[in-house]
Order: structure tokens, then sequence, then C-alpha cells
């Protein structure tokens, strides 16, 4: 893909997106569309998402990542048009320490397992 045909966007999702899978669910979504960047948990419960690949591409991410399976609830999405990223050449998950990555593992079992009930 050459810069012309790219797009890039800087994305806040807000709801319950933390600790519930979500940042894996963004690795899926973003290498099904051919989505270069990365998904970060931010310390004040929302998650930070850079995104680069064609425009209709980050459509339909975006598309896909609001309407995200459960446990997931995103709530809201602010998008907004940033500069093209040279060097990016696949989405990644930005870790926190690894006692708060651990703490997210605990709580996306028991969001996980606390749905199977639900269906």
């Amino acid at each position: 893909m050459t810069k012309d045909n790219l797009s890039a966007i800087f994305v806040i999702v807000d709801g319950i997106v933390q600790g519930v899978g979500f940042r894996s669910f963004a690795v899926k979504t973003a290498n099904k569309f051919s989505i270069a960047g990365f998904v970060q948990n931010l310390k004040d419960g929302t998650v930070k998402i850079l995104a680069q690949g064609s425009k209709n591409d980050i459509n339909e991410f975006l598309n896909e990542i609001k309407n995200a399976p459960r446990p997931i609830d995103v709530e809201k999405i602010s998008a907004k048009e940033i500069r093209i990223m040279l060097g990016l050449k696949r989405f990644e998950i930005v870790t926190g320490t690894m006692a708060s990555e651990m703490m997210e593992g605990f709580d996306t079992l028991a969001s996980i397992i606390g749905e199977w009930g639900k269906d």
C-alpha cells in the first residue's frame, strides 16, 4: 500500500473495555483488515488505539470495534485523523507492568466465566 492510500487515526474507546479481552479483540480485528498500529490501556479506564490502513479498512475496523462481543461493552469511540506514521508493520498490544497485565488476565477470565450463564 502506498502512502497515498493510507489513512491514520487516533482513537479513545470508553466503556467496559479493560479486563474483558478488548485488546486481544482489537488485535484480531486489526489483523482481519490489515491495520497497523497499537492498542493500549490507559489509567483512566479507557483504551487508546492508533490505527493505520486504507480508509475503507479503518472504517470496517471501527465498525467491528463498536460492535465488540460481550463481555466487552463499547459505550463511546472518539476518533481523529492524524498524520501517517511510516514504518508501522503490524498491530500490537502495548503492555503495562507485569502485575497490571496479570490482573487484567484474571479479570478477563472472570468476565468470560461470568458471561457463560447469560446466553
